[in-house]
């Protein structure tokens, strides 16, 4: 506020300063001119002047003083005034004397003349230039006011981060000491059961990877790589979690299995931090649902809870800065959301809200296919998409060629290519295999029951192999 003050006199201060230049110019310009008006009249008057012939000074005088001054006086070399054009004077009233000399030498003084003029109408001739810069500047004031704002906000943001950062930074490094003594006492009990064990492991091993992934982020800008992996997994192992720590919490999902590709722990500490904030917002039936399901290019997740529905307030800060609507919340969990699934080109939508609850929907774009199959036989398919998704691997799978050409258009050079070499007719995979390499894929695997040797002049095929899935 003190700044935004001293910015606002500093830029009044400089207008008028401005103000005040054009004014003494014009009126150093006015007399001059004056001045040599007055030269030139006393000049014109002198002769007359000389002879006494006050009759047609005052005329000619009379004629000078409508046009360029407001009075006139003449005076003899005595001091007695013999002509008098005045008119009320004021403090904007201007002085020029000028003397009648009889000769060049300006020895004998014969007379003197002061013409009078005023000054007031030039404040409002340099107003205009004042009042033109006052407008055109002010837009380029106020900017200037708010990037200092703005700068000054950043600053202190920027404070308050290195802070956070580094509290946040000794207690990632700290936590590690109780985590390792829980597992301690976690390997020496022997009353927990085994799904109880499974699921304190799986939240140990989470908040490790939080504290491991935090360190490695502040101290060297690592972050976890993405992997592909099962969505409807990650879902079911933080219900768990979530069901453990609120006893009164009902959590509902509706997905199939769906594979989709980013960093695990870090999509897991989302999930749990926004499941947190709709458990919040919930005063009773408190139940949460979660659905997923693949569109087109990309997969849909939705969170829906029944609470009290987000502020307004809170709405429109939303990714833009730390924000929270709990008591002791430290507002990170959203704005965290929003800046990692960015990193992933996925994003987070608030769909929903109101007083009878929330709809959040993260949207990813669906994992490009690392395997392609194509084969005529509908069990090898099965066999081989079943096997796929036991091991969290992407495959695609087509039983005829027109299928297969639509569905590598999202191929990467790294793709891996399994081609039957009988499909069906006179059509024989080793042509496919030839398109593929042509089209600079490398990773081509023919499936086949026939021995190695009989593919052997194909240098475009990487390998032979028999039908069964390779991992």
């Amino acid at each position: 506020m003190r700044k935004s003050i001293g910015f606002i006199f500093g830029y009044l201060t400089l207008n008028f300063f401005l103000y005040f230049s054009i004014l003494s110019s014009l009126i150093f310009i006015e007399i001059e001119q004056k001045n040599q008006i007055a030269s030139v009249s006393t000049q014109l008057v002198r002769e007359n002047f000389l002879f006494t012939d006050f009759r047609t000074v005052k005329k000619d005088l009379a004629k000078i003083t409508g046009e360029n001054f407001s009075a006139v006086e003449a005076f003899d070399n005595t001091g007695a005034k013999i002509i008098d054009f005045s008119n009320e004077k004021t403090p904007f009233t201007i002085k020029i004397k000028k003397y009648i000399w009889s000769d060049s030498q300006h020895l004998h003084h014969k007379g003197t003349i002061n013409y009078y003029f005023e000054i007031a109408n030039l404040f409002g001739i340099a107003l205009k230039p004042f009042l033109i810069s006052l407008l055109f500047s002010l837009p380029l004031f106020l900017f200037f006011v708010r990037y200092t704002r703005n700068r000054e906000t950043e600053k202190i943001e920027h404070e308050k981060s290195k802070a956070l950062n580094k509290i946040s930074l000794q207690i990632s490094h700290d936590i590690r000491s109780p985590i390792a003594t829980l597992h301690q006492i976690l390997q020496a009990s022997d009353n927990m059961n085994a799904s109880d064990k499974k699921l304190f492991y799986e939240a140990l091993l989470r908040i490790d990877n939080i504290a491991d992934s935090h360190l490695k982020i502040r101290q060297k800008g690592i972050y976890e790589e993405k992997k592909i992996f099962n969505l409807r997994d990650l879902i079911k192992q933080i219900s768990c979690e979530k069901n453990t720590e609120f006893k009164d919490l009902t959590i509902e999902i509706k997905m199939d299995n769906i594979l989709i590709e980013c960093s695990y722990f870090d999509l897991a500490r989302i999930v749990s931090n926004l499941i947190n904030n709709s458990y919040e917002a919930m005063i009773s039936n408190k139940k949460i649902c979660i659905s997923a399901f693949q569109k087109s290019d990309e997969t849909y997740l939705y969170i829906e809870d029944f609470g009290h529905g987000i502020p307004p307030a809170i709405l429109q800060s939303i990714g833009k800065k730390e924000i929270t609507n709990k008591k002791n919340g430290n507002g990170l969990g959203l704005m965290h959301a929003v800046e990692v699934l960015k990193s992933w080109n996925s994003r987070l939508e608030i769909i929903k809200t109101n007083d009878s609850g929330t709809i959040i929907e993260i949207v990813f774009p669906s994992t490009p296919s690392k395997n392609f199959l194509l084969d005529n036989d509908e069990l090898v398919c099965l066999t081989w998409t079943t096997k796929a998704q036991r091991k969290n691997i992407q495959l695609e799978y087509s039983l005829e060629p027109n299928d297969f050409w639509e569905k590598i258009k999202a191929a990467t050079q790294d793709s891996n290519f399994y081609i039957d070499s009988d499909l069906g007719g006179d059509l024989k995979g080793e042509v496919i295999a030839q398109k593929l390499y042509d089209l600079g894929f490398k990773n081509i695997y023919l499936t086949t029951g026939y021995e190695k040797e009989n593919f052997n002049h194909m240098p475009f095929i990487k390998s032979v192999m028999s039908k069964a899935p390779p991992f």
